[in-house]
């Protein structure tokens, strides 16, 4: 994959002493000398103020590229407490992607100093513990949604506030045994892999029948190749006009070549929810207007055939997984 981490640095080099560019980093798989064919590069910019003109998600010479801007003075008040009084809980205000980033430039030493705190602290107990617990205030929130709206005769909206639910669950477990959060283009099969060390299967078994991960590999297959153009138009309204092509080549790209199928499932879902969030609340997906102007997602999110016995189960099952986090 050394190709892949050429063009990465490539891509990064190109934003090396533009005005207002403090520090230029590399994250994600790259950094951590876990690239592969598919990988996207987390680009990191330390700037002096944020740009407008740059977008977080894009396509750079065929590659996905997500570019998150860190504010330089957010790093200075950090390493101001930090000097001052030890605490280091101002790390869960940066993005995890650049824990144990690569830098490609740092003249002034800012990142330099931040890496070096922030790689040492991410994954102390005091960070995980925080962490562990904001995931799981998330997760009970949107698990008594799901239950209000389930008891409302709005099972649609329900099963997409428990989808949202298991997510954070997920990382709640994560965190709780201190396992960094990694791609969601590899979500389902990390989380089969990883299931041994978060006490058996049970997650993966409730993550999996929620989400709705059924069917062969080229049923899937052939589902996400129909859906895809549906799920840019929505998440493009919230992340910017770059989501098409970007999906396309990232995760798209992999299902077209038989790779990690239940996992671009679940992410396509993950993200029609996360962008429709705001609107759950109100049975947003029970409407016949959504079954009408959007027939191809309602059948894509499992709407046709589900019901209110199967989604209280599958709450049950949510609250046994639940149940054994403490």
């Amino acid at each position: 994959m050394s190709h892949i981490v050429e063009k990465a640095y490539e891509i990064a080099q190109s934003y090396v002493g533009k005005p207002g560019i403090v520090a230029v980093f590399i994250g994600g798989s790259i950094a951590q000398g876990t690239a592969w064919k598919y990988s996207d590069l987390e680009l990191g910019l330390l700037v002096e103020q944020r740009f407008d003109d740059i977008a977080m998600f894009n396509l750079i010479d065929g590659m996905g590229v997500e570019i998150h801007q860190i504010e330089q003075h957010k790093v200075v008040e950090f390493l101001d407490e930090y000097n001052s009084s030890g605490d280091f809980v101002g790390v869960k205000k940066f993005p995890i992607q650049f824990y144990q980033s690569k830098i490609v430039s740092d003249p002034t030493g800012l990142w330099t100093q931040f890496k070096a705190i922030y790689d040492r602290h991410l994954l102390a107990d005091k960070i995980t513990i925080l962490y562990k617990n904001d995931a799981l205030k998330r997760s009970d929130e949107r698990l008594t949604l799901s239950k209000s709206l389930l008891a409302e005769n709005k099972p649609n909206s329900a099963l997409a506030a428990l989808r949202l639910a298991i997510n954070e669950l997920m990382l709640a477990y994560y965190w709780k045994n201190k396992i960094r959060p990694r791609s969601m283009h590899r979500t389902v099969q990390l989380l089969h892999e990883q299931s041994p060390i978060l006490g058996g299967y049970e997650l993966y078994d409730a993550f999996t029948r929620i989400y709705g991960i059924e069917g062969t590999q080229e049923e899937m297959r052939q589902k996400i190749l129909t859906i895809a153009p549906e799920v840019y138009g929505v998440c493009s309204a919230r992340w910017g006009e770059a989501i098409p092509v970007f999906f396309e080549n990232t995760a798209t790209r992999q299902v077209r070549d038989g790779q990690n199928i239940s996992s671009i499932v679940f992410h396509y879902k993950w993200c029609v929810h996360t962008v429709n969030g705001k609107f759950i609340a109100h049975g947003f997906y029970d409407t016949t207007e959504y079954r009408a102007e959007q027939p191809l997602l309602y059948a894509f999110l499992g709407f046709e055939k589900i019901t209110i016995a199967e989604i209280s189960s599958m709450i049950n099952q949510h609250e046994t997984v639940r149940s054994k986090l403490r």
